[in-house]
């Protein structure tokens, strides 16, 4: 199995597309840094990456 480390950038993409198992389905793992988790789910209030990151991760009531 591939495994790929993002940065914020595709995710804000792909969520914004409602394509962000796209990742998921090319690579299999996809390995999101903490300065990004930081970035898309603790910061990114009102955006479409913080849930679907959240929902990637089964944790939709962080």
């Amino acid at each position: 199995m591939i495994a790929v480390i993002s940065d914020s950038s595709p995710l804000n993409y792909l969520a914004l597309l409602d394509d962000f198992d796209l990742l998921h389905q090319v690579f299999g793992t996809l390995i999101i840094p903490p300065a990004v988790y930081c970035e898309v789910v603790v910061n990114g209030s009102g955006y479409p990456v913080q849930t679907a990151v959240r929902a990637a991760l089964g944790n939709n009531n962080i």
